[in-house]
């Protein structure tokens, strides 16, 4: 019981650590795009 209740903050953590790291990668990738196509009309 303890390492199941043990583990279930850590998944939480784990999963609220991973949409972070999506969003960051995300907004770096939609701003390369950004650039690239900005670079590429002008």
């Amino acid at each position: 019981m303890l390492v199941a209740e043990g583990g279930r903050p850590q998944r939480r953590a784990g999963i609220a650590i991973g949409q972070r790291v999506t969003l960051i990668c995300g907004a770096i990738f939609a701003a390369v795009i950004g650039l690239v196509v900005w670079q590429a009309v002008s």
